[in-house]
């Protein structure tokens, strides 16, 4: 009787641990990917959308060298911005954890590389010295909001996913 209450014990336990396993799944962010919606040759307006997950859309939108994911459900836009030149990734990070054989998408992290100027030379330095950033974006259709922005540095894709897997990580206005 010991040993089976044991391996009920077991069984149980690693059926818990297993059904809160984080996984990714990853949708691509490139042109040729996503269909293009709008563009403008005066001013540089671009907007397309791309693959995505969970029933959500995202869409590519900039103007003027600032591109960035604008991550929609129903009415709520979710788009990080910031005033220097900036791009985004080849592709997005959809977090999710299987519930009954259904996907449960959490989180969606994604790369946008900055630009870096120069003051010497009053110009923007080569894009391979961009500085990278990875956004961080809960999903809670349309409540779904930015959680944090994990600067350059070691193990940042790590860090990424440990804010996004984190369920107390607060929105961040913008």
């Amino acid at each position: 009787m010991k040993l089976l209450n044991l391996f009920l014990c077991l069984v149980l336990t690693s059926t818990a641990v297993a059904k809160d396993k984080a996984y990714s799944a990853y949708t691509p962010l490139t042109d040729a990917a996503c269909q293009t919606l709008e563009t403008e040759r005066t001013g540089d307006y671009y907007r397309a959308e791309c693959p995505a997950k969970g029933g959500y859309t995202v869409e590519v939108v900039g103007s003027d060298l600032r591109y960035g994911v604008a991550l929609i459900y129903g009415k709520r836009t979710v788009l990080y911005q910031v005033a220097e030149p900036f791009n985004i990734g080849k592709k997005a990070e959809w977090r999710f954890r299987q519930h009954h054989g259904k996907k449960d998408y959490y989180a969606l992290i994604y790369r946008a590389y900055i630009a870096r100027f120069d003051a010497q030379t009053g110009d923007f330095l080569p894009r391979n010295k961009d500085r990278q950033v990875l956004v961080v974006i809960r999903l809670n259709k349309e409540k779904s909001c930015l959680i944090g922005v994990i600067k350059q540095g070691a193990d940042m894709n790590k860090k990424a996913r440990q804010l996004a897997d984190n369920p107390s990580a607060a929105c961040i206005e913008q």
